[in-house]
């Protein structure tokens, strides 16, 4: 199994959120797994301008001047994917905005189709229910299947966080051994209902991503879920 983990946090490895996420992956379930964890500090990410290039083309024009073309690497080779972003004035962390702006076109793609994802969010008090809101839908929208989450604040209990990456182990278990453990949110029907109709009939990128994929021929997210998680079981 390969682990990708990005975490928001200029604090890096002293962060709360690495500690608890290295704990987790230190664990006897994934001694052979290969796990790579990258925190904020460790990167160069340029702000997206805005110039629609790689909804145009699949292509974005700052990938080859930045951190940005490795970190789409991880996360497409990633089996399982962490997403992690301290509360700052209840949302994401720049940082995290900012990559995510970098692959808002892969929404329109699906590109972490059947990715399993877990996300999670470290505060002193309040606004953690707005960044993980933000990050589920996020990643929904991207095509991944979020497992569960992990919200830690001054007040959480080892025990709670034990207890948390439990029931996130467990789910990820039961992922990796039958299809039929895999669900899928309205939000992600509707968004694949919605381009599919848009694109369809539309020049470009998009179709053309759309037509090579085989996307075209199914009509809801989940029937083109199961088909790629069968074609490339």
């Amino acid at each position: 199994m390969k682990v990708f983990g990005i975490i928001g946090s200029m604090n890096g490895i002293n962060s709360r959120e690495y500690q608890i996420i290295a704990k987790y992956f230190s664990a006897e379930k994934y001694k052979n797994a290969d796990v790579k964890i990258i925190t904020a500090d460790q990167l160069n990410i340029k702000y997206c301008r805005g110039c629609c290039t790689c909804f145009n083309t699949g292509v974005c024009p700052l990938d080859s001047t930045d951190d940005m073309e490795s970190i789409k690497k991880y996360l497409l080779e990633a089996d399982l994917i962490i997403v992690s972003s301290p509360v700052y004035m209840h949302q994401v962390s720049g940082f995290m905005k900012n990559v995510l702006d970098r692959i808002a076109y892969w929404t329109h793609t699906f590109h972490l189709i059947g990715k399993r994802i877990v996300v999670c969010t470290s505060t002193s008090s309040s606004g953690s229910e707005y960044v993980i809101s933000y990050l589920k839908k996020v990643m929904s929208a991207l095509g991944g299947i979020v497992l569960g989450e992990i919200i830690v604040d001054d007040m959480t209990t080892i025990e709670e966080i034990e207890e948390k990456c439990k029931y996130i182990n467990n789910m990820v278990s039961q992922s990796s051994v039958s299809l039929a453990n895999i669900s899928v949110s309205t939000f992600q029907h509707t968004l694949y209902k919605g381009l599919r109709s848009n694109l369809i009939e539309k020049e470009g990128y998009e179709h053309d991503y759309w037509l090579e994929n085989n996307m075209f021929d199914y009509f809801t997210f989940k029937e083109y879920l199961l088909y790629r998680l069968n074609l490339y079981k």
